[in-house]
């Protein structure tokens, strides 16, 4: 089984009222756009790690367990964005990519309710 979107912005949105400072008492509540701006140093991380991959610093086995962490870290913070800015990104990303696969002539779709993962539009049916 595999993390669902609906259970990563339960645990994030209870670990936020959690969350502690150095000192242990309550951290404070970042704004939307530092949560932003926090999503994007993760990303930058992980340019930096496939940038030292692609020009020959490392090989991708040795930094695969940091790049999974930091991805992880990515995927942790923009639903945390998501959650800040009203946005429920299990509906929103199915409703994107089955858009982008229209578009791009695909008959590949996605269920945001989970009952199933991808399915093919049969001929006649309604978006």
């Amino acid at each position: 089984m595999s993390l669902t979107f609906d259970a990563l912005r339960e645990a994030n949105v209870t670990r936020l009222l959690e969350l502690k400072d150095s000192k242990g008492e309550k951290a404070r509540e970042l704004s939307t756009p530092a949560w932003c701006m926090a999503a994007l140093a993760k990303f930058g991380l992980v340019a930096n790690l496939l940038h030292q991959v692609d020009r020959g610093t490392y090989e991708i086995e040795d930094i695969r367990q940091e790049l999974a962490n930091e991805l992880a870290d990515c995927v942790t913070y923009l639903d945390i964005l998501a959650y800040k800015a009203g946005v429920d990104l299990g509906e929103a990303t199915a409703r994107k990519w089955n858009a982008t696969s229209k578009r791009s002539g695909s008959d590949l779709r996605i269920s945001s309710t989970g009952e199933s993962v991808i399915r093919r539009k049969l001929k006649g049916q309604e978006e």
